[in-house]
């Protein structure tokens, strides 16, 4: 229990600072891996998401 409230405060921290989420930093690290070859789809897919 105490290491979730440790990572929620870590991941309020880093969407403060960044002014991003946590899930759009790891989304934007992924398109940036990999340049031109992720759809809206993939990345969905990747997250466990599906576009609308």
């Amino acid at each position: 229990m105490e290491l979730k409230r440790e990572l929620e405060k870590a991941a309020t921290r880093f969407q403060r600072t960044m002014g991003i989420s946590v899930d759009q930093y790891a989304i934007l690290h992924n398109i940036l891996e990999n340049p031109g070859k992720l759809t809206s789809a993939t990345v969905a897919d990747s997250r466990g998401e599906f576009p609308n």
